[in-house]
Order: C-alpha cells, then sequence, then structure tokens
C-alpha cells in the first residue's frame, strides 16, 4: 500500500535495469536502479560535476558518472573515488507491480 510520503509510481513497464524520471513533487530527476537484485533510488545528479546521471551501464553496484567517469555504489551512495562525495539516495518501495520512491529528509549531499 503507497504510504503519502512515497512519489512517482513507476509501473512494471519501467522495470528495465536503471530509469531516470522527473518527479514533480520533489522538482528532480530520480534514478531508480536494480543492482544484485535490489532497487535502489537517488537524485540523477553527479555531486562532483552536477552530470545528470543514468547515461551509463551499471557494473555490480556502481553507477559511473558520463562526465568525469566517477562511480558511485549504490549500496551505500559514496564515491569509489573521492569518499567526501555522495549521492542523495532515496527509499525505493515495492509494491506489487509498482515502485514507489520516497524522498529521505536526511540525505544529502556530503561537501
Amino acid at each position: 500500500m503507497m504510504k503519502p510520503a512515497y512519489f512517482a509510481p513507476l509501473t512494471a513497464f519501467d522495470r528495465d535495469d536503471q530509469v531516470v524520471r522527473f518527479i514533480a513533487e520533489l522538482g528532480v530527476r530520480v534514478l531508480v536502479a536494480r543492482a544484485d537484485g535490489q532497487w535502489y533510488a537517488c537524485v540523477a545528479r553527479c555531486p562532483h560535476g552536477d552530470v545528470e546521471l543514468g547515461d551509463q551501464p551499471l557494473r555490480g553496484t556502481n553507477l559511473t558518472c558520463g562526465g568525469h567517469k566517477y562511480q558511485f555504489d549504490l549500496r551505500t551512495g559514496m564515491c569509489t573515488h573521492t569518499r567526501h562525495l555522495r549521492l542523495t539516495m532515496l527509499q525505493a518501495l515495492i509494491d506489487g507491480d509498482s515502485i514507489f520512491v520516497r524522498f529521505a529528509p536526511h540525505a544529502s549531499v556530503a561537501p
């Protein structure tokens, strides 16, 4: 069942390995990706160069930015090259044939 704090259901038709969608309620583009059997969600912006994420294939749980080839671990949001960089991670909830994304207020891009 969808909780009020969850936004932008993605249907089974959207269940590719990675999908980028604009979520009007959040005012951002969000990347939803499946890696190692788990669903992850994050703001689709690289904290290093402000480049949109989602145009590069996943390698395991690593997401690569097309701008400068920085890689981020979707399990933690941490950059594998520079420890002070982190993706803004969101919660992904599976409910039947839909994926819901919830903004986590405590999530932030590390300085």
